[in-house]
This record gives C-alpha cells, sequence and structure tokens, in this order.
C-alpha cells in the first residue's frame, strides 16, 4: 500500500492523506520515507484541512517521532485560524489529539494557539469528555511551561480563568473511568495557583477518586491476584500387574535373555508372589501453580481390584479423559501473566494520583515556607492541609500500590515514596513504604538527581527508617563529595 501511495502521491487530496496517516497509526506501521514525500504534500494544501483532519495528521507524526518544522509551522498557522474562526464549535477531541501531537516536539509561538484552544474547550466543556479535557490541560501546561521548570509560572488571567473552568467541569463531575479520576489530580499540579484558589476542587477530586476506586472491576482484584490454587494430590503406588508369561509375551515387554545373561541378571531368583504384601499407605504431595491431575487419585486405582485393570490404553483414555474434563473454564486457574498485568495497570493509574497528591501538598507548603521563612530543605505537611477523605484515599491505595510497586516507574515510585513519607506524621504506613523502598532500591539506576534528593527531605521529614534505602542515599551523597581530578 505505502509502494502504491508513492506512484499516486499527486493525485491524493490532503483528506486521503489524513486517512491514510490515521490507518497507518492503527496498525503501528512506520515509514519514515513514506511520511517525508507526504508531508511536502501536505504542507502545499494544508488550508484545505479541517481542525479534525490536522489534528490527525499532527498526531501521527508525533507517533511515529517524525519531526517536520514547515509542518509544524504551517499547522500551527492554520489551526490557529481554524478554532479562533470558531471557538463554539471546535471539536474537544481533536483540541486534544492537536496539543498532545503538538507537545511531543514543543515548537515556537504555540502560545496563541493554546489560548485559543483552551478558550474553546472551556466553552465546549460540558460536551467534552474528562479524559479530553484533562489532556488538554496537560499538553497546554507541556507547551506553557518554560525550559528547567516543572510547573507553568506566572500565567495570564485568562488561562487561569479557562483553566478554572475546565477544571470545574473535571473535578465536579461524575468520573467516567478510575484513569479520568487519576488525571483530574494530575492537572491540578501543572499550573501554580490553581490549588491555593480552589481548594473544593482538591476535595471534590478526592471523593470522585474513591468512587472510581470503588466501581472499578480491576481494583478490586489488583491488592493481590489471588494465589494459583493448590492441588492436592493423593500419590499411591500403582497396581501390580501379573508378570508376563511365555516367550511371546516377553517379547512384548522387550524382555531379552541374552541381555540379561551380560547383565548377571538370568540367574537370579524372583519371587514373583510375595507373601504378606501390604499397600504402602499414600503419600500426600502438595503441588503449586500446577494443573496436574494424579492418574491413581482420580480414577481410584489403589481402591479397584487389581485383576480388572489390565488394559493400558483403557488406563490412558480415561486419564486423559479425567484431564481434560476436570479442568474446564470454570475451574481452571486463572493465568497469573494476566492477572499480573491488569494489577500493574491499575497500580500505576493509582500511582498517578497518589504521587499527584504529594505534589500539591508540596506546593502548598512551598507557599507556605516562604511565608514564614523556612528553610528551602524542610518538608513538613501542615495537619490542616491533610483531610479524612485523602486519609482514606490513600488507605484504600496502600495495598494496590504495596503489591503492584514491581510494575511501577521509578518516577512513580518516588513519588508514591514522597506522599506516604509525608502522611506518616498523621498515619502510619509501614507496608507500602516498605514495599516501594524496596522496589528503588532494585531500579536505582534509573532514579535522577532530583528524584533522590526528593527521597532524601522525604526520609528526613518523615524520620523513617529502611536500611537499604538509607545505605543507597548514603553512598550517593559520598560520591558528590568525592573530587574527581579536571
Amino acid at each position: 500500500m505505502c509502494e502504491r501511495i508513492r506512484r499516486s502521491k499527486d493525485t491524493l487530496s490532503v483528506s486521503d492523506i489524513a486517512a491514510i496517516l490515521d490507518a497507518l497509526v492503527m496498525v503501528n506501521y512506520r515509514d519514515a520515507d513514506l511520511m517525508r514525500i507526504l508531508s511536502r504534500e501536505v504542507i502545499d494544501d494544508m488550508f484545505k484541512l479541517t481542525l479534525t483532519e490536522a489534528a490527525v495528521i499532527v498526531n501521527a507524526y508525533s507517533v511515529f517521532n517524525c519531526e517536520s518544522k514547515p509542518l509544524l509551522e504551517s499547522a500551527i498557522k492554520h489551526c490557529h485560524a481554524l478554532a479562533a474562526m470558531n471557538r463554539k464549535g471546535s471539536d474537544v477531541r481533536s483540541c486534544a489529539v492537536l496539543l498532545s501531537g503538538l507537545a511531543r516536539f514543543k515548537p515556537e509561538d504555540t502560545k496563541d494557539l493554546v489560548e485559543v484552544i483552551l478558550s474553546s474547550a472551556a466553552m465546549n466543556a460540558e460536551e467534552g469528555g474528562l479524559t479530553d479535557l484533562a489532556s488538554i490541560i496537560s499538553s497546554a501546561a507541556r507547551l506553557l511551561t518554560a525550559e528547567n521548570e516543572v510547573t507553568v509560572k506566572d500565567a495570564e488571567e485568562s488561562v487561569l480563568a479557562d483553566v478554572n473552568t475546565i477544571l470545574d467541569r473535571i473535578c465536579l463531575s461524575t468520573p467516567e473511568s478510575l484513569y479520568s479520576a487519576a488525571s483530574a489530580f494530575h492537572t491540578l499540579t501543572l499550573i501554580d495557583g490553581i490549588v491555593k484558589d480552589t481548594p473544593e476542587m482538591m476535595e471534590a477530586a478526592s471523593r470522585n477518586f474513591l468512587v472510581a476506586l470503588d466501581r472499578d472491576p480491576n481494583a478490586l482484584r489488583s491488592t493481590v491476584p489471588g494465589p494459583i490454587p493448590k492441588i492436592r494430590l493423593n500419590k499411591q503406588p500403582p497396581a501390580r500387574r501379573d508378570p508376563p508369561e511365555g516367550a511371546e509375551e516377553l517379547m512384548k515387554v522387550g524382555f531379552s535373555a541374552e541381555r540379561a545373561d551380560e547383565e548377571g541378571t538370568a540367574n537370579v531368583e524372583v519371587d514373583l508372589e510375595p507373601e504378606n504384601e501390604t499397600e504402602q499407605p499414600a503419600e500426600e504431595v502438595v503441588v503449586e501453580g500446577m494443573s496436574v491431575l494424579d492418574a491413581t487419585s482420580t480414577m481410584g486405582l489403589g481402591q479397584e481390584d487389581e485383576e480388572a485393570v489390565r488394559d493400558d490404553d483403557a488406563i490412558l483414555h480415561r486419564l486423559q479423559r479425567e484431564r481434560t474434563t476436570g479442568l474446564n473454564s470454570k475451574n481452571r486457574p486463572v493465568a497469573p501473566v494476566e492477572a499480573i498485568a491488569a494489577r500493574n495497570r491499575v497500580a500505576s493509574v493509582v500511582a498517578i494520583a497518589v504521587g499527584s497528591l504529594g505534589r500539591i501538598w508540596t506546593q502548598l507548603n512551598k507557599g507556605k515556607e516562604e511565608e514564614e521563612g523556612k528553610r528551602d530543605d524542610e518538608v513538613m505537611v501542615p495537619q490542616r492541609l491533610v483531610t479524612p477523605v485523602e486519609s482514606e484515599m490513600l488507605a484504600k491505595a496502600e495495598d494496590i500500590i504495596a503489591y503492584g510497586c514491581p510494575g511501577l516507574t521509578a518516577n512513580q515510585l518516588v513519588n508514591c515514596f514522597e506522599t506516604y513519607a509525608l502522611h506518616t506524621p498523621h498515619k502510619t504506613h509501614h507496608t507500602v513504604l516498605r514495599a516501594v523502598g524496596n522496589e528503588l532500591v532494585r531500579k536505582w539506576i534509573h532514579v535522577s538527581g532530583s528524584e533522590i534528593r526528593r527521597l532524601e527531605k522525604s526520609i528526613e521529614a518523615s524520620k523513617l527508617k529502611h536500611q537499604q534505602l538509607s545505605f543507597m542515599l548514603k553512598m550517593h551523597s559520598n560520591r558528590r563529595k568525592i573530587q574527581l581530578p579536571p
């Protein structure tokens, strides 16, 4: 198909190109040469595109990481004109896809476009989805954030007003899913001054997250994907069979008199009928994680008459039938890989909300520290900031994060550790802190310098004792003190 597109590129319209790029994104097929050829065709006829088609094209180039500055510049100008002319009729999903694609490249001169799209999203907030609105704020914050900054500072009043309107829709509405509820927390941390002016949004976001957590079916099973059921087997010796008699029977079982002579076993007398033979008691064996049914336990060979069981084919056939019917769709053990993957997905979403809550506390503390003149390295959470809803939220998320921390990234682990460490003066979280700390030690190579400093402040403020993590932090501090030669 790509070869045919190359040959017929002159006859394709820009709408056809948008549909082709959307199809390539769906099948995840990257052709850099084709993307370069199509970018020239799109730039010439950019004025013919609608806002949705332009968003699809920009998203395709961002997904495949194919940056074209002329294409981005023309797309920014064209989309700014379209959004400015029809702010009320702009599609929220298209605006979210467009800003998400532009945020990957962070091109210059996007401030006017971001302001127009935020204004359009604020007008159409009631019609848009919560996830799309959260994506618009997140992408807009990435485009407006200066270099070496984490949040947007000194935002204009019009931008803050539009963001507050969108946040009202996100935080005060019933969440569509657990991800949309977690995204509401994340949006509150992106722009300075938002949390201070809207404390009721934080309360509503916490309640919505609890509602979504109770309603999500995967979250109910994410504390630990129950262990694989243990199958108890009564291992009994198989029923004795009569020894073969005659030359023909001996040949069937592979007995050779010559080989017996070579091995020196021809003159060995074998008592074929031992007297007073007693059946050995059954040995109970516990097999973990296996769906194996023992033949003797399922068929009861130890209880049947020895003379009734002679045919090997019948035994194997019955054993196979018992194995296939014994594990049907109802009692088959759940595949641990699927359970662990579902647990990690839920843990990742919950970690977004928990980490965002800690960042909100940090932002509120910075303002209070500036007013009271405290040191920069002192981290404390005032008692008035921790509401009962937030404490309940952290308590419900504790088990999910403790058992799902192997599936979290280093950044998410640091955020969760900081949040629970700051909340420790109000309630102890030994289980989750120990689990997250152990996982941080395993992924220490992926922890950045700023995250290490955050860990040091969190441990110092909460007075936690984690031997392995403290040892890694001490090694890092000693390494910084070493004077390397020029």
